[in-house]
Formats: C-alpha cells, sequence, structure tokens
C-alpha cells in the first residue's frame, strides 16, 4: 500500500503542530514554574487547585472576621470600663450628699449639674 505525498504531508504538518504545541507549553510551564497551567493540564490536579483556593479564601475570611471581632470587642472594653468609671463617680457623688450633714442646696445644686454631665458623658 503506498502511502500519498498529500497524506504524508498532512502527517508531517500535524507532527508539527502538536510538536510546536507541546514547546509552547513545556516553555509557559517553564516560565510561571507550574505544573498545571490549565485544567485540560491535570484535570484532578487543576481541581485540588480550584478546592485549595477556596478554602484559603474561606480561611483568608475567618482571619478577617477574626480581627474585626476582637477589634470590636476592645473598643467594648474600653467603652465599659469609661462607663464604669463614669458610674462610680456618680454613685461617689451621691453618697456624699447623702452622707454629708452639711450639705445644703447650694452644695446640692452643684452636685446635681455635675450629675447631670455624668449623665451627658454616659450617654
Amino acid at each position: 500500500m503506498r502511502i500519498a505525498d498529500n497524506m504524508q504531508f498532512d502527517q508531517v504538518t500535524e507532527n508539527l503542530r502538536k510538536n510546536r504545541s507541546d514547546m509552547a507549553d513545556l516553555q509557559n510551564k517553564a516560565a510561571t514554574q507550574k505544573r498545571v497551567t490549565k485544567p485540560s493540564d491535570d484535570p484532578v490536579a487543576a481541581s485540588r487547585v480550584l478546592t485549595s483556593r477556596i478554602e484559603l479564601q474561606g480561611q483568608n475570611q475567618y482571619l478577617k472576621n477574626l480581627n474585626y471581632a476582637s477589634s470590636f470587642l476592645e473598643y467594648t472594653d474600653q467603652s465599659l470600663e469609661e462607663l464604669t468609671n463614669i458610674l462610680v463617680r456618680a454613685k461617689e457623688l451621691a453618697l456624699s450628699q447623702a452622707n454629708d450633714a452639711s450639705a445644703n442646696e447650694q452644695s446640692r445644686k452643684v452636685v446635681g449639674e455635675e450629675l447631670a454631665q455624668i449623665y451627658k458623658q454616659a450617654i
């Protein structure tokens, strides 16, 4: 059986095209230093890469959420500390007026104004 010249030419051309494609893939892999550069290189490995990326994104979001929650809790703790100090001062003023036999209308008015300021500060 004789192989026609056109058939031989087509086969050589196809082999050249495939070799060029393989060479381009190898050059791309060498340049990127990645074994899988497109899903068709290794579908199983590509699937693992995508799964790993999704897991990594989830972990990064988890860390962002932790940092946000930590900052929020620090701010809340500071606010509660300030409120505690304010309430302690208000209690001290109220007890001083209740226990002070020499407290008169003027001193109670001054303490009342300070308590009003404390109330505004607490809000």
